[in-house]
């Protein structure tokens, strides 16, 4: 995957982009590490320990928006409260996400981690912190569970049977609501 260079491009690599809405200002990263999930374990009477592998862990990537402008800061506090309500909401609303500084750990989704406040460190700047944690639908390990014996199996067609009769029924109810 071939993004902007920062050389050649500097400023595609200075905002990010949440849901279409690019960030005002400049935006700094830190954070974005992808680890793996390695459990050390020791066998009973054997010497040393081995590894095994678990999995990756979700990427979280932390972000502070420095804006210095009136109409840089109205859109840093519209991004605050976009945030907000994102980090508020039950379940937790996943946001798109485009940084092209993480883009080669294919993060695409995430999730509100930490929303700090908008502080003033400087007279005429103002900066906004923020941390996203990755996004990822939850699988099912092995695939869908499948009916395991003769009454499972006879549950799910009876299940799916009635399921039929009932949108027959339903279609002959509204034929008699027509007058037919």
């Amino acid at each position: 995957m071939l993004v902007d260079s920062p050389i050649d491009n500097p400023t595609a690599w200075d905002s990010i982009t949440i849901d279409g809405i690019d960030t005002p200002g400049t935006c700094e990263l830190s954070g974005g590490v992808r680890r793996t999930k390695i459990d050390q374990q020791v066998s009973p009477m054997q010497s040393g320990s081995f590894s095994v592998t678990r999995g990756l862990e979700l990427v979280q990537v932390d972000y502070k928006v420095r804006v210095w402008t009136t109409e840089q800061f109205n859109e840093l506090q519209a991004l605050a409260a976009r945030l907000a309500t994102a980090q508020e909401s039950r379940p937790p609303r996943q946001l798109r996400l485009v940084d092209i500084a993480v883009a080669h750990l294919k993060m695409k989704g995430a999730e509100v981690a930490w929303l700090g406040a908008i502080e003033n460190p400087k007279p005429g700047r103002w900066t906004l912190g923020f941390g996203l944690l990755e996004w990822k639908k939850r699988k099912p390990i092995g695939g869908v569970a499948r009916a395991k014996d003769w009454i499972d199996q006879e549950m799910v067609a009876t299940r799916q049977e009635r399921a039929q009769l009932e949108s027959q029924l339903q279609a002959l109810e509204t034929a008699r609501g027509r007058g037919l």
